[in-house]
């Protein structure tokens, strides 16, 4: 009997590809290729996931406040009802697979035979098409072959029109384990701006340029259990493809030579590496810097504290190591199951909302809220463009799920290096000098405690945004605006705003003509690099060298949650996992648990042909982007840690929903024209170690005390 298909809705290969990035028809428009190069595919190499329906939708569940979503987790848990609750029918799940095989000649990847996730918890099904005769099994549609005549290294294969899959399958999201992207349209024609001379942000252009190590900036953001030598739960890092790869030649080990760079930033400490994947990971030169880079950070904030580094589906066979299959593959980490979990990563593509490309990606993240894990991940550092030439603001979409907690860039100030910095050193340090009570004021809100009175103290003095775009006559120099020198921000319009944006009162829309509305972004920041630097281990892990940008600022915040996270166990919660309202809550009743960063802008948007040249093309700058400002701004959200003042409130929050839930965190209406506030509970907990002491006791957020192990009693 013939296999009967149904079509996919939004299913085109420009769903997967080129979401507000082209408004083109079709794939060979939208590319600039010509019919001439195209043909229909003989073979093709390419492995997809196919990601089921859940049994229930879990949405109520993530929508309840933070206690009520870990008391029902727990509760599923135990009676072991959870997956069986949220993950894939298992017939369903079990008939597709045998189908596949059996109907298809088709072969499941797996952990038997792969580094890929399969699995009815998971809900994906992972396949292996070796031919184009096999995707036109499996889709019922032609697969085409673009062959470019120039560079063998720009082929690659799609299909016209949408996707179909056998009927009765209940297929919920569609991922391919590769990585395309077209040409940008212009989406806004006629307009432009003249770009000012010099550095196109402040508090970024020092001739006194530091880099710290990452512990030391951890210290300038009073990290709760900095220098403790307290071992935390492991931060597992999305490394596609790169793992603990070295180059050939290479007779250290990758754990030999993170001890080496450990000791040369003065640390040493007992945490091991982790890998997933292991023999699919290449050593290739951009993947390897970003692995060291991040490894850098956590090692050095958390030495004695395991990492995991997740490869995804690796290099073998088919597989292209995309930035999915590693999220998926931390995110499903049973054995070890990282509590925390740190991106700097992203794939090319550009997915249609409502698409099965778009669905698959955004159901990885809410498996890791159910998972209660918590996922940061790096906003990215091109800017408000973030270098997509369509003249529009713009956020890399796959990542930017309500159910991450996306990280944006600054560049940190000491006193020393904002006297060399001729953005800022009138403005804001002779007019702190000067006894300027507003501009002093600024500086507070922004985590300054003293004006410092020796000018080598290691002391934040001024936070911006990381913006190191400068003009020089009609140059972006630097690599310009399609290279990493901004922190990205702005509004993803493919998603409705999240309610703990919402009821903060937040109604974000995007800056540019199209003004659509949706999920602001970053949600916190923190140091990427300007005047401020980071000292992490070369791309081979030999010797050191100065990095930074949004892929730094994730890991630092990873870093800090599991601290967080002991402090929590501790005090006998559990880990925060999905817990972005409460970041939320926290600078409302305590905002003192951010440095709100007021300075600066990312603005980078543009469209290529013009008067100005920027990574050697011509381009034309559109001026739409986002300024920092008081209070959450979409160029550095809620701001950068406080982290002994955050870890306090976060507890007292915490246990403020877990034993109080009838009141209210922040204020609402006792029916009587007045109101009702559940922020100044008195509730005393006292921690039982001595490695977390200092965060102590408190009796609200408006009277946080210091506990003294030794005397028994406030500070």
């Amino acid at each position: 009997m013939p296999t009967v298909y149904d079509p996919i809705t939004s299913s085109s290969y420009l769903d997967f590809t080129g979401y507000r990035i082209t408004n083109q028809p079709d794939v060979e428009s939208a590319y600039g290729i010509s019919s001439s190069n195209v043909t229909v595919a003989t073979s093709a190499s390419i492995n997809v996931a196919i990601v089921l329906d859940r049994v229930q939708d879990p949405t109520a569940l993530l929508a309840e406040n933070w206690a009520e979503r870990q008391q029902t987790l727990a509760q599923l848990n135990n009676t072991g009802a959870l997956w069986t609750t949220y993950g894939a029918d298992q017939n369903q799940f079990t008939a597709i697979e045998q189908s596949l095989a059996s109907n298809f000649h088709l072969t499941v990847l797996d952990g038997t035979n792969s580094n890929y996730v399969t699995s009815a918890q998971s809900r994906t099904i992972w396949v292996e098409l070796n031919s184009a005769a096999d995707f036109n099994t499996l889709f019922n549609t032609t697969l085409y072959q673009y062959t470019d005549p120039h560079h063998a290294g720009n082929d690659f294969v799609f299909w016209n029109g949408n996707l179909s899959l056998p009927q009765g399958w209940n297929v919920q999201g569609l991922w391919f384990d590769t990585e395309s992207v077209p040409l940008a349209s212009n989406y806004t024609p006629g307009v432009s701006v003249t770009l000012a001379q010099g550095y196109q942000g402040v508090g970024n252009g020092s001739s006194l340029q530091p880099g710290l190590a990452a512990q030391d900036i951890a210290a300038l953001y009073n990290f709760p259990l900095q220098g403790l030598g307290v071992q935390t739960g492991m931060v597992g890092l999305v490394e596609p493809g790169i793992g603990s790869a070295l180059p050939s030649g290479q007779t250290q080990t990758f754990q030999q030579l993170l001890t080496a760079y450990l000791a040369h930033v003065g640390e040493n400490g007992s945490g091991t590496v982790y890998v997933q994947g292991a023999n699919g990971q290449l050593y290739a030169g951009g993947d390897a810097g970003e692995r060291s880079l991040d490894v850098g950070v956590v090692s050095a904030i958390n030495p004695n504290s395991n990492i995991g580094l997740y490869n995804g589906s690796g290099n073998n066979g088919n597989a292209d190591a995309s930035t999915f299959t590693a999220l998926q593959s931390a995110i499903w980490d049973t054995l070890n199951n990282p509590g925390v979990i740190s991106n700097s990563f992203g794939d090319d593509q550009s997915m249609t909302p409502g698409s099965p490309f778009y669905a698959a990606y955004a159901q990885l993240f809410i498996d890791a809220a159910l998972r209660n894990q918590t996922v940061f991940t790096a906003l990215g550092d091109g800017g408000s463009g973030n270098e997509t030439a369509n003249g529009l603001t713009n956020l890399e979409y796959n990542v930017t799920s309500p159910y991450t907690v996306l990280v944006g860039g600054t560049s940190i100030s000491s006193f020393t290096s904002a006297q060399q910095d001729p953005t800022i050193n009138t403005s804001i340090v002779a007019s702190a000098l000067a006894g300027n009570l507003p501009t002093i004021w600024q500086l507070v809100e922004g985590g300054l405690t003293s004006l410092p009175a020796d000018a080598a103290q290691l002391q934040t003095f001024v936070e911006t945004v990381w913006n190191q775009y400068f003009v020089q006559g009609a140059h972006i120099t630097g690599g310009g605006y399609q290279a990493n020198w901004t922190s990205s921000g702005g509004v993803d319009p493919t998603q409705s705003t999240p309610s703990y944006q919402v009821d903060y009162g937040l109604s974000p829309v995007t800056a540019d003509p199209l003004a659509q509305p949706g999920r602001g972004a970053p949600d916190v920041a923190a140091d990427a690099g300007g005047n401020t630097n980071y000292v992490v281990p070369n791309s081979d892990m030999v010797g050191t060298s100065l990095s930074g940008g949004t892929s730094a600022a994730s890991p630092l915040w990873a870093s800090l949650t599991v601290q967080l996270n002991t402090i929590f166990h501790d005090q006998g919660l559990p880990n925060l996992g999905y817990m972005n309202d409460l970041l939320y809550i926290a600078a409302v009743i305590a905002p003192a648990s951010f440095n709100d960063v007021t300075l600066g802008t990312n603005t980078s948007s543009f469209v290529l042909g013009g008067p100005y040249e920027s990574g050697g093309h011509a381009v034309t700058p559109t001026g739409f982007g986002f300024n920092a400002g008081p209070g959450y701004d979409y160029a550095s959200g809620l701001g950068t840690p406080n982290g002994l003042q955050l870890a306090r409130t976060l507890t007292d929050i915490a246990h403020s929903e877990m034993w109080f839930g009838a009141i209210p965190d922040v204020i609402d209406s006792n029916g009587a024209g007045g109101w009702t506030s559940g922020a100044d509970q008195s509730l005393l907990f006292q921690t039982t170690s001595d490695a977390v002491t200092q965060v102590g006791v408190h009796t609200g957020p408006d009277a946080f005390g210091f506990f003294s192990a030794a005397s028994g009693s406030f500070a």
